[in-house]
């Protein structure tokens, strides 16, 4: 009786210690396996003792609860996983830019009534879902490159996901000296434009100088607006609250006729802050 109890003594005492080790050893699985839960190495099968290690790197895979490429990062919480269909936000880490043109024939609108105008969308996907504009700072400005052969011609206007509706040169009524966008064809007067060649222009929420036909008026020596940031005739802070996902539309109407113009691209331009973190994911 008293050498059975001695072995047992022994086998429990070694169970202990063995259990001990484990729990305080390193984590198992690749180094992000938080929850002790049993993971699976790319390279030494299951996890079946504290000191398992990742010694054959293949791609991530980012669905399957393993570290495959041995960076101690695993699934959506690796940055190579950023536009995995499976992780929460497929842009994570990726601020994006996309673009539109828009051709400006002559419209000659009424100047007072409704206006069928022009619009470009660009659609933003990659934001989080619910994420609105909070931080007027962290939009860097709507920017266009341009041509116009009258400046005073016509409004712009840049609608949020929701709604909202900023305008960012507005009309000023049919006064006023001809002012160039850009360099246009002048002599153009086809319901399609030929297009000249286009300058950048940026409406900012910092900007020192005014809206285009403000500036315009008070530099009567410019014949052509020079390129550069400019504020907006409605103040840009309408925007905040706005959802950054969605279509971001821009809207030119012609209030006065004869002149057109292009626009050969056109964007939205938000800091790269904004963006999710992938580092930030949850596991």
């Amino acid at each position: 009786m008293i050498q059975r109890r001695a072995r047992l003594f022994q086998f429990v005492s070694t169970s202990l210690l063995a259990m001990a080790v484990t729990a305080c050893g390193p984590a198992a699985g690749g180094g992000d396996d938080d929850d002790d839960t049993p993971r699976i190495d790319a390279a030494t099968g299951p996890d079946i003792d504290a000191f398992s290690t990742c010694s054959n790197p293949v791609p991530e895979i980012c669905d399957n609860g393993v570290d495959d490429d041995c960076d101690n990062i695993g699934d959506c919480d690796d940055a190579d996983c950023s536009a995995d269909t499976h992780c929460a936000n497929p842009n994570c880490g990726t601020l994006q830019t996309p673009s539109g043109s828009l051709a400006l024939p002559d419209g000659a609108c009424d100047v007072s009534g409704t206006c069928q105008g022009y619009e470009n969308a660009l659609n933003f996907t990659g934001f989080t879902a619910g994420q609105t504009l909070n931080d007027i700072t962290k939009l860097l400005g709507v920017c266009l490159n341009i041509e116009h052969s009258w400046l005073r011609d016509i409004t712009v206007a840049v609608r949020c996901p929701s709604g909202v509706t900023v305008n960012l040169s507005g009309f000023q009524g049919r006064t006023g000296g001809e002012v160039f966008l850009g360099v246009p064809n002048d002599n153009d007067t086809g319901a399609v434009p030929v297009p000249g060649t286009g300058w950048d222009y940026c409406f900012t929420p910092g900007a020192t100088d005014p809206s285009w036909i403000p500036y315009a008026n008070a530099h009567p020596a410019e014949h052509t607006l020079h390129s550069g940031d400019y504020g907006s005739t409605d103040p840009m802070t309408m925007l905040l609250g706005c959802p950054l996902n969605g279509n971001w539309t821009i809207r030119v109407e012609d209030r006065w006729g004869i002149d057109n113009g292009f626009i050969f691209n056109w964007s939205v331009r938000f800091d790269p802050s904004l963006v999710e973190d992938c580092s930030q994911w949850p596991g």
